[in-house]
């Protein structure tokens, strides 16, 4: 169990690293460093086991 609850923290530790953040004293969007983005600001991260879920 202790593993899998690891493992779990490791994927959405993954997730939050290439997801935007907003700079709560600006209100500006923080892209990650080092992320390619091929579109613009995106602060919502959805997490969904398929395309018809989210």
């Amino acid at each position: 169990m202790s593993e899998g609850i690891e493992c779990y923290r490791t994927f959405i530790s993954g997730l939050l690293d290439i997801t935007d953040n907003v700079d709560l004293a600006g209100g500006q969007v923080l892209p990650p460093e080092r992320v390619v983005r091929r579109d613009g600001d995106d602060t919502y991260l959805v997490v969904a086991a398929d395309k018809g879920t989210a």
